[in-house]
């Protein structure tokens, strides 16, 4: 069994603590994925480094850098052929995947369907295709009756509208739906790369809107700046006369720990002992212990150690001030 899984780290954790129920491992994972979250939101380590692709919509200038969610429910009908239980109420979801940067979208609504008797299968119609370009599956995700929605299948492609659910979810399956927007900041300036590559200089908001008198038209964005990170949105000086892919560099979170058995996980290994310094800060946390200040104070000043050491200085924000001025006179 490999070191660095889900279930193996939760598992460590809790046998050192003496946490032996069901109910306080999956919080020590609830404790894992809270303390990687934040580990992940305040360095910039290069595991969590993507290269993230999104086609920007026409006739705005706000837009999200997050993969989209489908927009329609899928479609449910029964069948023959199949080994899901009888007389019992099934509900599907699916979100979209992208491979070469590990990020999922939040799942769309959810369709229903009973079965009726034994040896039926759900035909799943309607899948949604995404228009973003990096998304190469559809991940199916299926709840029986009063559980949770739990990890499926895989449809490997983002072309095909239907999948099957021949059988319900196996035994040690835990993973569940993304609900939470993956990317985080932006890792330089985004660019777009049709036939030459452009890449848009970063301005506050007020600057630009004081540069076009508020009146933002249609025509090829030469500005943007960063509108919050969960969900990352960008602003650009101009609105798209057509949908347009866009290119960036950028950080991501790491996916939800369920303590799902031989699932790798999502997290440098590199960073266990910063993660484990997390995870006790939530645990005094949670138990109310004393010494819990020292440990939180502790585990602050080992992520402070790491910037300094990695040179990851946090303030992305700040915009870099040139005395000099752009050519319309605003500091860049």
């Amino acid at each position: 069994m490999s070191i660095w899984t889900e279930d193996s780290i939760r598992d460590e954790f809790a046998e050192l603590h003496n946490i032996r129920t069901t109910s306080g491992k999956d919080r020590v994972s609830d404790w894992m994925h809270e303390a990687a979250v934040d580990i992940a939101s305040r360095i910039k380590h290069p595991y969590f480094l993507i290269e993230g692709k999104k086609q920007l919509a026409a006739s705005t200038r706000i837009h999200s850098l997050q993969t989209a969610a489908p927009d329609s429910a899928p479609t449910l009908a029964l069948s023959g052929s199949g080994k899901l239980t009888a007389s019992t109420a099934y509900q599907v979801k699916y979100s979209f995947y992208e491979s070469s940067t590990g990020i999922e979208s939040e799942p769309s609504a959810a369709a229903s369907a009973t079965t009726t008797a034994s040896g039926e299968q759900i035909d799943v119609t309607a899948l949604d295709v995404s228009t973003d370009p990096n998304v190469t599956s559809r991940f199916i995700y299926l709840k029986k009756g009063a559980g949770n929605f739990l990890y499926h299948s895989e449809v490997a492609n983002n072309t095909a509208t239907t999948a099957t659910i021949d059988a319900d979810v196996g035994a040690t399956v835990k993973r569940q739906p993304v609900h939470f927007p993956m990317v985080y900041r932006l890792a330089g300036a985004p660019f777009f790369n049709a036939t030459d590559v452009v890449a848009l200089r970063k301005k506050p908001k007020n600057q630009i809107m004081m540069l076009y008198g508020g009146n933002i038209t249609d025509g090829s964005p030469t500005y943007y700046d960063e509108m919050g990170k969960a969900p990352l949105r960008i602003f650009l000086d101009k609105t798209l006369s057509a949908a347009q892919n866009i290119e960036f560099d950028a950080y991501r979170l790491p996916h939800a720990f369920f303590g799902e058995p031989d699932r790798a996980l999502d997290f440098p290994i590199e960073l266990k002992s910063l993660l484990r310094s997390g995870m006790v800060k939530l645990y005094y946390e949670y138990f109310d212990l004393d010494g819990q200040e020292s440990k939180a104070d502790r585990y602050d000043q080992r992520i402070e150690n790491y910037e300094a050491e990695e040179g990851t200085d946090q303030e992305t924000d700040e915009y870099v001030r040139d005395v000099e001025g752009d050519s319309e006179g605003f500091e860049i």
